[in-house]
């Protein structure tokens, strides 16, 4: 349920951080040019190498994924199992638990409320909610309040006093019990002090929704959220009706003989506002083009577009500068340009959003494990296919060259037309993983597809003659040959190095 650790921001850079929020972007290019680019077509390639092998050398179950530019669905895809006793494959539109995503939504809604005048973010809890009454033992510390509790400096603890977390059947508490449990709880440290993830705070923040606006928080979400914004795959629970179907089952951490168990179905109960909802990697996909469109159009839908920009901004942040947190939203710097979203943990589940707001690009992976570094996953998604969106939307591009098919890319500064006659997989084996042979920015380019850093660590071949290579040294300097050899029939079936081979595996 929890997320990363956020990394150390210097002032330099968030001062950078907010201006680029507060810019205004127009892309000139159609959306059927940037989807269609032979830049974006080669990183959806390897985004689809990758993943797949993700999947398997970590040994996952299921992942669905997808990737949005603005309006526009760029990619999506599911690989492995949803469901692996019942055999149901996991795609894109596969239901998963979002654990920590949920909290976005809770932001939201209290965001709303804030906008219509039924409370601040200044607002002390205890003058919003009357049950509240975690126990304040800093004399000093000023009061608990609604801002405090969405960026995860209010000073109180993570959870109460229930075993949510322990299996086999993750008793979450009801929010009866968590109400009452709250009361017995202590601060940790006066407010506005630390950065402490707080999923009795955000589950406080629920509560505050539910209390102002006199319906269930559920009811509040379903009503003023997600129907607004379309989407018609996210739950505020986990629809045990789904099972079967639509509906992934989670898995636990990956033992030591590499097996992973199944991990019995959860309802996140009093925590439903920090844990609870459910969706797809197309609902969360269309949740950020909702936030896209909002910020492109100035609109009122659902949310104010400067309210939006308000969450995005860094609200907390240590006197090291050390983090930063949004309004619910994470905060982090990535290649020098903000990136704003949430990861989730849960009982089975692991899954994260990560929004680039200033190049409108947005990556969503949902996988049905514990112990799976979907961080890393996602903001190495955002490397493979941000940059050749951002190539796509480039005024000059619009229309050129990559309108190529598919099969048969024209490449620039080469003297071979066809590089997919050596583009595939190749067996590395012992030594290495498969290697995959693609086409990137225009030049033959080869992956261990093991590496948890595609794009930097992606080796690239330069043409010589007929069927010849070499590879280009990171300082541009040519270095050995390698030699690609046909069968009888014309078709690339192995690549020689010295005396040494890599056959073609597809």
């Amino acid at each position: 349920m929890s997320g990363p650790t956020l990394s150390n921001i210097g002032s330099l850079r968030i001062i950078g951080l907010i201006l680029l929020l507060q810019a205004s972007i127009v892309f000139p290019v159609s959306a059927a040019d940037i989807k269609n680019h032979v830049r974006v077509r080669e990183a959806v390639t390897l985004l689809q190498l990758w993943l797949e092998a993700k999947r398997d050398y970590d040994i996952l179950p299921g992942l669905s994924a997808a990737v949005v530019h603005d309006q526009e669905l760029i990619w999506s895809g599911g690989y492995g199992m949803a469901d692996q006793e019942r055999g149901i494959a996991a795609t894109p539109d596969s239901i998963y638990g979002i654990c920590s995503i949920s909290k976005l939504f809770t932001g939201i809604a209290i965001m709303q409320l804030r906008d219509t005048g039924e409370l601040q973010l200044s607002d002390p809890v205890s003058k919003l909610l009357p049950r509240y009454g975690v126990n304040q033992v800093y004399k000093e510390s000023s009061a608990v309040t609604v801002g405090g509790l969405l960026t995860h400096s209010s000073g109180i603890p993570a959870d109460v006093d229930a075993p949510s977390s322990t299996g086999p059947d993750f008793e979450f508490p009801t929010r009866e019990e968590l109400l009452r449990l709250q009361s017995e709880q202590e601060t940790l440290h006066p407010a506005a002090t630390y950065f402490e993830y707080s999923n009795l705070g955000i589950s406080l923040a629920g509560e505050i929704v539910a209390q102002l606006s006199g319906l269930s928080y559920q009811d509040y979400i379903k009503t003023n959220i997600l129907e607004p914004m379309g989407l018609s795959s996210t739950w505020t629970r986990l629809p045990e009706e789904e099972v079967g179907k639509r509906m992934a089952v989670g898995y636990g951490a990956r033992g030591r003989d590499g097996t992973r168990t199944i991990v019995n179905m959860y309802q996140a109960k009093g925590y439903t506002p920090a844990a609870g909802l459910a969706s797809t990697a197309h609902d969360l996909a269309k949740f950020a083009s909702w936030q896209f469109h909002l910020l492109n159009n100035g609109d009122d839908e659902v949310l104010a577009a400067n309210t939006l920009r308000e969450m995005y901004r860094p609200h907390f942040m240590l006197a090291d500068w050390g983090a930063a947190q949004g309004l619910s939203f994470e905060v982090d710097m990535l290649n020098g340009k903000i990136h704003v979203g949430h990861t989730g943990t849960c009982p089975g589940f692991v899954s994260r959003i990560l929004i680039e707001p200033q190049s409108q690009v947005a990556v969503v992976a949902l996988v049905n494990a514990n112990n799976v570094d979907v961080w890393n996953m996602t903001a190495r998604m955002h490397e493979i296919i941000g940059p050749a969106i951002e190539a796509a939307t480039n005024a000059e591009d619009a229309g050129g060259a990559g309108k190529d098919s598919v099969g048969a890319q024209i490449i620039a500064n080469e003297d071979v037309t066809n590089l997919s006659d050596y583009t595939g997989l190749y067996d590395a084996w012992p030594f290495n993983a498969d290697t995959a042979f693609i086409s990137w920015e225009g030049k033959l380019a080869a992956l261990r597809l093991s590496s948890n850093s595609p794009v930097h660590e992606l080796r690239h071949w330069k043409h010589v003659e007929g069927d010849v290579f070499r590879r280009i040294r990171s300082d541009g300097v040519l270095a050995e040959s390698w030699t690609f050899e046909r069968d009888p029939s014309g078709k690339v079936v192995r690549v020689k190095v010295y005396g040494d081979y890599l056959q073609k595996i597809r």
